[in-house]
C-alpha cells in the first residue's frame, strides 16, 4: 500500500488525510450501496476507489480481506452504478480513473460539466442539461454542489457553484482560498485534458 500518507512526515497531515481517505471512503460505499451492489463488492468498489485516490487501503487496514473473499469471491471489476444515462457513465469512467488526466477534484460546477459536455461529445454520447447532471451527481452519487465564494489575493468574490466530490480543505486553511487554487488547478486539469472551459 502506497500513497501520500507514506510519503508523508507531518502527523496532522497525515491524520487529515486519513479524514479524507474515511469520507471518500464512505461516500462512495453509499453509492455503491445505492446502486444495489452486493455488500462484499459494494466494500471493494469503495476500496478501490480510495486507494487510487489516497494510496489508503482500508480492506487491508483492517485485516478484511479473508472474510470478504468468503463472503463473496472477487471478481470482474464491477461499476458504482448500472445506470445507462450518460451522466453515470462519465462518472464511473472519472471514479475509474479512465479519463487521466482528469480526476475527482474541486472545480467551479460548470467547469466540470464543460469536461461531461466534452466527454459525450467525444464519445458519441447526448448530453443531459446542467440541471440534470447536478441533479444525478447528488441523488446517484452524493456529490453535492455549493455556492462558495473564493479569495484570491486577498480578496474574496461573489459565490460560485462549485462540485468538491465530498473533498474538504485541510484543517487549519482557509476554505476560501483552499477553494481557489483548486479551482485554478482543476482548470490547468482541463486545459490539460485538451478541454476548453468558457
Amino acid at each position: 500500500m502506497t500513497g501520500p500518507h507514506q510519503r508523508c512526515s507531518d502527523p496532522y497531515m497525515k491524520a487529515d488525510l486519513a479524514v479524507a481517505a474515511q469520507r471518500m471512503f464512505n461516500a462512495a460505499l453509499r453509492t455503491a450501496r445505492a446502486s444495489r451492489i452486493a455488500p462484499a463488492q459494494a466494500l471493494r468498489v469503495a476500496n478501490d476507489f480510495v486507494v487510487r485516490q489516497l494510496g489508503f487501503d482500508w480492506i487491508s487496514e483492517l485485516g478484511i480481506a479473508a472474510e470478504l473473499e468468503e463472503l463473496a469471491p472477487a471478481h470482474e471489476p464491477v461499476t458504482i452504478t448500472g445506470r445507462a444515462s450518460s451522466v453515470a457513465e462519465f462518472m464511473e469512467a472519472l471514479l475509474a480513473g479512465e479519463l487521466a488526466p482528469l480526476k475527482p477534484m474541486p472545480g467551479l460546477t460548470t467547469a466540470w460539466y464543460g469536461a461531461y459536455t466534452a466527454w459525450c461529445s467525444r464519445s458519441g454520447k447526448r448530453a443531459a442539461p446542467l440541471k440534470r447532471f447536478v441533479y444525478e451527481l447528488d441523488h446517484s452519487y452524493s456529490f453535492r454542489t455549493a455556492r462558495k465564494g473564493l479569495r484570491e489575493a486577498g480578496v474574496r468574490s461573489h459565490p460560485k457553484s462549485v462540485l468538491c466530490f465530498g473533498i474538504e480543505a485541510p484543517r487549519g486553511v482557509l476554505e476560501s482560498e483552499w477553494l481557489a487554487d483548486q479551482v485554478r488547478s482543476s482548470c490547468e486539469l482541463f486545459a490539460a485534458a485538451g478541454l476548453r472551459m468558457n
